[in-house]
């Protein structure tokens, strides 16, 4: 049985602890680290609305957060009628 268990959340129901999970995974993937600003400012204050949000984590691994991957779907709608998700910031932590 996988120790991996995901997590889906819309912006607006995302709880802190969640939001820095998502930031450790991008911090750890990533070179340069994110910025609670800008995640903030492209998620949280999106225009558009509630951005979606996937969250991995693997139950085996012990420590503060077993958060191992992450991936966001920005909201970002077409020609204000049709609601769209662009797929962004797609991070995995290297094993």
């Amino acid at each position: 049985m996988s120790s991996l268990r995901f997590e889906y959340r819309f912006s607006s129901t995302l709880t802190q602890n969640e939001i820095d999970d998502i930031l450790l995974v991008l911090d750890g993937t990533f070179s340069k680290a994110t910025e609670v600003e800008v995640f903030r400012w492209k998620y949280l204050e999106n225009p558009y609305g509630d951005s979606l949000h996937m969250i991995a984590y693997d139950d085996s691994l012990s420590g503060i957060s077993r958060s191992v991957g992450s991936m966001g779907f920005w909201r970002n709608d077409l020609d204000k009628k049709w609601p769209a998700y662009q797929c962004v910031d797609v991070a995995v932590l290297p094993s």
